[in-house]
């Protein structure tokens, strides 16, 4: 058993922020994924994956008597890792996974930074040999303030449609021993 697969995946998906309640911030993400792809068996397989992601989203300035105006785009980088489950049946893979690592803020109100993790699961099907489109769902919870002067942690959901492809080892082809012919047992015994 050994690593069976390279995956690299491009995300463009919805994302809502939540603080203590949902907000309407909507903005989007990017990310890549890559990492190594064990097959326990046939259907199952674990993978490690290193995930690089960038999140856009507008963000909320207080003023003007109280009303809220959404005039800065903010942006948060994270880079996390961590194990993927997958169940593989006839060209479908249903996988959920969680992942830990650091999560910055790179522009906007809030300049922050702080450990983080998230968790999701979701859906490919595969459309051409190494190739899966599918639907997916994460949740983040990040160690970085919501919103300035609030010890409230950052956390928000994002969900949209994974295009993936994958590098898999060609299969080998069973060596079958070479077929030696035999030999008369009376010429092998010197008769």
């Amino acid at each position: 058993m050994g690593p069976r697969s390279v995956r690299t995946s491009a995300r463009p998906f919805h994302s809502t922020s939540i603080k203590k309640t949902t907000s309407p911030d909507v903005g989007g993400t990017f990310g890549l994924e890559g990492g190594y792809r064990f097959n326990l068996t046939d259907d199952f397989a674990l993978s490690l994956i290193g995930n690089p992601q960038f999140f856009l989203y507008t963000s909320e300035i207080h003023c003007c008597n109280g009303r809220e105006t959404n005039d800065d785009v903010a942006s948060v980088f994270a880079i996390t890792v961590g194990p993927r489950f997958s169940l593989l049946t006839a060209g479908v893979e249903s996988y959920v996974g969680i992942a830990g690592g650091y999560y910055r803020d790179m522009s906007g109100l809030l300049q922050d930074d702080g450990a983080g993790f998230n968790a999701g699961g979701g859906l490919a099907f595969e459309v051409a040999p190494n190739t899966t489109l599918g639907a997916f769902g994460r949740y983040d919870y990040a160690n970085m303030v919501a919103r300035p002067g609030s010890d409230v942690a950052r956390q928000w959901t994002s969900g949209g449609a994974p295009c993936s492809t994958s590098s898999r080892p060609r299969r080998r082809r069973p060596r079958h021993p070479r077929r030696r012919r035999l030999r008369n047992a009376a010429s092998c015994c010197g008769a």
